[in-house]
């Protein structure tokens, strides 16, 4: 149960995603205060999680209370893994979040699901995460190079800033560089701790 895959599709079987959910927040929150770090906190969230009451009690936590970690410092990142099947509620659960000066980052952009768009489009994300297939390689194809540069000039038009995930060689950071992507993560940069 170390594959964290593994272990939320263990606990949607079980109907125990939102417990599992929460407990994985509350350690994200914990070692953000103890290394005392200053910039974003990005947290992922399950879709299943997701409900407009569950949220409202998430973001009353303690780690909010006294500004121990400020709303603004929070991204939370949702994986359009799959489907999204009541657009409404999700986008009404994301409106609570942002009024609440949270920030959102939509993951996996490129992955294939046709509701992408349709999410950025209704709740409009602070961040979009281009899928780590786009970019493998993105210095030698044209056809990657063209979806990628499209996707930094709608965002750019947006106010959405670009994270490229994934990035593994010097030559992929370049072009990317050359895209005008603001950010990028990869084992190339630095590998996860």
């Amino acid at each position: 149960l170390k594959n964290p895959e593994k272990l939320f599709t263990l606990a949607t079987e079980n109907n125990l995603v939102y417990q599992l959910d929460k407990i994985c927040k509350e350690k994200s929150f914990r070692k953000a205060l103890a290394n005392k770090n200053d910039g974003l906190l990005f947290i992922n969230i399950n879709l299943n999680a997701i409900k407009e009451p569950v949220l409202r009690e998430f973001s009353k936590s303690e780690f909010f209370e006294s500004d121990k970690i400020p709303s603004n410092k929070i991204v939370f990142e949702v994986s359009e893994q799959s489907a999204v099947e009541n657009i409404d509620l999700f986008q009404s659960a994301f409106n609570y979040l942002k009024s609440k000066n949270f920030k959102i980052a939509i993951d996996d952009m490129g992955s294939g699901h046709y509701t992408n768009l349709q999410i950025i489009n209704r709740i409009k994300p602070d961040f979009i995460k281009i899928d780590m297939p786009l970019i493998r390689n993105v210095d030698k194809d044209i056809v990657k190079q063209e979806l990628v540069s499209s996707m930094v000039r709608l965002s750019s038009k947006s106010g959405i800033e670009v994270i490229a995930e994934g990035i593994e060689t010097s030559a992929e950071l370049s072009m990317l560089r050359n895209l005008n992507v603001q950010y990028g993560q990869g084992y190339f940069i630095a590998r996860p701790c």
